[in-house]
Parts: C-alpha cells; structure tokens; sequence
C-alpha cells in the first residue's frame, strides 16, 4: 500500500520535472562556471554566485546571507589553502524553468595531490534577468579510506 502510494506520488510529480534536456544543460553549465570563478576569483567569486539571501550549509552549522558566506568562506581561499574544485553529475529543472539543483562530486587539491573530497547539492534559482543563482548549497565529505 505504502509503495504504491509512492509510486502514484512520484508519477503525478515527473511532469513537473525535467532530466536530460536544454535547461538542464544550461544548468550544468553555470554550475561549471560557478567553479571556473571561484578557482580564479576565491572567496569572493563564491559569494557574488549566492543570492544575496542564500544559504550554506557548511559542516557545522548554518550561514546565511550573502555577507556571512564570504566571511565565512574567505580562510578557504587564502594563498596556500587547497584549491575548492568540483563537477556537477547531474541537474534537474522544474518545469517552469526557475528552480533546479544539481548535484555532483567536489574535491580539494594541494599540490597536485586531492586531500579531500565529497558530494554536494546545490539548490539553484534563476533570476529576472535569467541568470541562475545559489539558493542553498550544502556538502558532504567521503569517509576517510
């Protein structure tokens, strides 16, 4: 009964989502850009990706605001800190074409070696002026081996 009170659930609910086409692409490809500036810009380019309400769910805690996230964020993207690189695997856009999130895989790099890595969800708005924005971002790390 429980399973196909799911099923009915998730069936009414796929017409509202979409995998696999031009939004999701578009998507994925300002999740990839969100990467590119930060790798060139720190902390900074992180924070001007958020909305200025946005949230971040970092390991310990709760930041919100685009001005608690740099602060936040800036000892992350000081000289000789690890470098924040990620890849998104998948996206998913509402059918409206406002709200998605992608999720994907992040990993911490110094000196050429990975010293850390994980999963990560990021809730995803787009704006007025069509440019997609981070509402929520929230991560994990992988177990250490």
């Amino acid at each position: 009964m429980i399973l196909r009170a799911i099923l009915l659930a998730l069936a009414l609910a796929a017409p509202a989502l979409a995998w696999g086409g031009d939004m999701e692409k578009e998507l994925m490809e300002a999740d990839r850009r969100f990467c590119a500036d930060v790798h060139e810009g720190g902390a900074d380019a992180w924070a001007l990706w958020f909305e200025e309400d946005g949230t971040q769910f970092p390991p310990r805690g709760r930041l919100d605001g685009r001005e608690a996230i740099l602060a936040y964020m800036e000892d992350a993207f000081l000289p000789g800190a690890p470098a924040l690189l990620w890849e998104p695997t998948e996206a998913v856009v509402a059918a409206g074409g406002e709200i998605g999130w992608t999720l994907g895989r992040w990993r911490l790099e110094s000196e050429g070696e990975v010293v850390g890595r994980g999963n990560y969800v990021t809730l995803w708005r787009k704006g007025p002026e069509g440019m997609w924005k981070v509402a929520v971002d929230i991560g994990n790390q992988d177990p250490k081996e």
